[in-house]
Order: C-alpha cells, then structure tokens, then sequence
C-alpha cells in the first residue's frame, strides 16, 4: 500500500501583534472561484517538488513574505477527504 501524495497546501500565517494574536487571510478576487472568500494562503504541490517547499513558495507567491521574513515554520500532515 502507498501513501497518498498532497497535491494541495494550505499556510496560516500568523505574528503576535500589539493587541494578540494576527492572522492573515486573504481576500478572493472577483472572477476566480469562490469570489470575495477570505482564506488562508492556498495552493497547488508541484509534482517533484516537496510539500513545504511548495507551502513557502506558495507564501511568496501570494504576500511576498519570502523564507527570510519566516521566524518559524511548522508542517502538520492532516488530510481531508
């Protein structure tokens, strides 16, 4: 039996601000799917590529945080069906 490779990453981005904790999320554009939706930093595994460098790439691609601006990284395996 194989394990299931991800083909989706989700990232939840998140710093202590002056008032608690912050969270990013991100406002869906018009004309994409699931329009004015706010979620967290999503997106698709690369077939060769690893599933936390896509999550990071992922991060860079949609808020322009790049692996310099991460103080920590924590990678969970939760799969939904």
């Amino acid at each position: 039996m194989s394990p299931t490779r991800p083909d989706l990453v989700e990232c939840w981005v998140y710093r202590a601000g002056a008032r608690g904790l912050e969270i990013l999320l991100i406002h869906r554009a018009p004309g994409r799917i699931l329009p004015g939706l706010w979620q967290c930093v999503t997106g698709s595994v690369e077939p060769s590529e690893r599933v936390a460098a896509a999550a990071l790439r992922e991060v860079l691609e949609e808020t322009g945080y790049g692996p310099d601006a991460v103080e920590a990284f924590y990678d969970l395996d939760i799969v939904n069906q």
